[in-house]
């Protein structure tokens, strides 16, 4: 196992990533006034909105720059930094946990709620949370559009999360949706066939206005498809 080590200036004031070349995967430690974040980068690993695929290791520590992965979906030109996909991941994980604390804090502090409901409404939360701190690190902004402001995205079931206990922290089972596309999704008013291509139900009148169209689509991974068959099947009125 190979360990190298890459300083990057002017951004997170300096953080030193060490990486570590594993067998078809690399593992990152960031290091930051002596707070370390690891994650393990595999080949495979779908980060937002890229399948990893290739890992370049020599030519990019000979130029002085951080690992650098190709993926399924774009050229080699538009290869990515590892030490930019991991100060993403961080960065979410940072805000996520910001926010779960937060909530966990006006559920405990709210003296109309019982005992055993905090218990449960904690719980749920800290569910919600991780799903969507997965599907952030997935897709990096809607699945769909592309928009990357997380105020207006949502972490939509695909399976809704009544029905599947099993797969409710699934990322497959899951997409990021902005707003109205995930009200949308959850109604059944849309859905997506095998290809990713959008299904618009006969009953979703108006469409348009809100900007949903015909030529929308979503880059679905193999693992999505059991789950949004039920969807099809299930959720979405097709009528």
């Amino acid at each position: 196992m190979r360990t190298h080590q890459y300083q990057r200036k002017n951004r997170f004031d300096g953080a030193v990533y060490h990486f570590f070349e594993l067998s078809n995967a690399v593992r990152v430690i960031r290091v930051l006034n002596n707070e370390e974040f690891e994650h393990t980068f595999s080949k495979g690993d779908f980060i937002q909105g890229r399948t990893l695929k290739k890992f370049d290791f020599d030519t990019a520590i000979e130029k002085g720059h951080a690992v650098y992965v190709t993926s399924e979906e774009f050229p080699s030109s538009n290869a990515q930094s590892l030490a930019a996909q991991v100060d993403f991941i961080y960065s979410n994980s940072v805000e996520e946990k910001s926010s779960l604390e937060s909530d966990i804090d006006e559920i405990l502090s709210n003296p109309m709620i019982e005992v055993t409901e905090k218990e449960s409404l904690i719980k749920s939360r800290i569910g919600q949370g991780a799903f969507r701190q997965k599907l952030i690190n997935m897709w990096g902004g809607c699945a769909v559009t592309g928009c990357e402001v997380k105020e207006l995205l949502v972490a939509s079931h695909i399976i809704p999360w009544r029905v599947s206990e099993a797969n409710r922290l699934n990322p497959y089972n899951g997409f990021l949706l902005v707003a109205h596309l995930d009200k949308a999704f959850d109604s059944g008013l849309i859905s997506f066939d095998s290809e990713g291509c959008i299904m618009i139900s006969s009953e979703f009148k108006g469409c348009n206005l809100i900007g949903i169209y015909p030529d929308l689509f979503i880059n679905l991974k193999p693992e999505h498809e059991r789950f949004l068959k039920y969807h099809r099947f299930n959720v979405y009125r097709n009528k």
